[in-house]
């Protein structure tokens, strides 16, 4: 039994001896690529909020309820989809009297009730922009939070952008074993990156106050371009 348990250990040296020396004798080439592409955006994100106060909290949420149904209907006659239209936050706050001798707020007396909804809508005709955010703010929007272009389907611009990346990295491993006098065997392995999508916003600022007097100029509203990227790194086999 002795004798057969230092066979089996010695068997397992020269196994692990075998795949260490089969592992030194790999050699590998690390290199990395990115595709991008910019591309022209099909489509317009905006996300705004609806803001009113009362003293009561009941008639401070009717009144928004109000407002907000108000604007769901004016945003459906504007042609925007159903689908395309979702009440994405709401909240409600206290405010409470401000004590000047104390110089503290006196929580015992509620000044007021703050209730607020944001709505994220989706627009598909990128000619009736200036015109939807103009009529916001008579419709009862209080402020614009985000407004973006951008590209419904990124999954086909990823895609291209992934096989740019891997292209790139296959040329770059191509290109150094030249130099080298060595020669590109099969692909070892492939590890992809964070992808990264840089959008253009149409606005110098991603929030106005549309019930204070804030204003923008239609020539803020530019779409420019989307950045779409992907990142690879490949592991190659260098072969004599």
């Amino acid at each position: 039994m002795k004798n057969q348990f230092i066979a089996i250990f010695i068997a397992a040296l020269f196994v692990v001896a075998y795949v260490a020396g089969a592992q030194e004798k790999r050699r590998e080439i690390e290199v990395s690529g990115t595709g991008e592409l910019n591309v022209e955006p099909d489509i317009v994100r905006i996300s705004f909020s609806i803001e009113n106060r009362s003293k009561s909290l009941e008639d401070a949420i009717e009144e928004n309820n109000d407002k907000v149904s108000d604007i769901m209907e004016f945003l459906k006659d504007f042609g925007i989809a159903e689908k395309d239209i979702k009440t994405s936050y709401f909240s409600f706050d206290t405010r409470y009297l401000w004590d000047k001798e104390k110089s503290k707020f006196d929580y015992s007396k509620v000044s007021h009730y703050e209730v607020s909804k944001s709505i994220n809508i989706l627009i598909r005709k990128l000619d009736k922009i200036e015109e939807l955010v103009d009529e916001l703010a008579g419709e009862g929007v209080t402020s614009l939070n985000s407004f973006k272009y951008d590209v419904e389907d990124r999954i086909q611009y990823k895609k291209l952008a992934r096989e740019m990346a891997l292209k790139a990295a296959k040329e770059k491993a191509q290109e150094m074993v030249n130099v080298m006098g060595a020669k590109l065997g099969k692909v070892l392995w492939i590890k992809e990156q964070s992808a990264n999508v840089n959008t253009h916003y149409g606005l110098s600022s991603a929030n106005y106050s549309l019930s204070t007097g804030g204003s923008y100029q239609s020539e803020s509203f530019s779409s420019g371009q989307i950045s779409i990227s992907e990142s690879v790194t490949c592991t190659f086999e260098l072969i004599d």
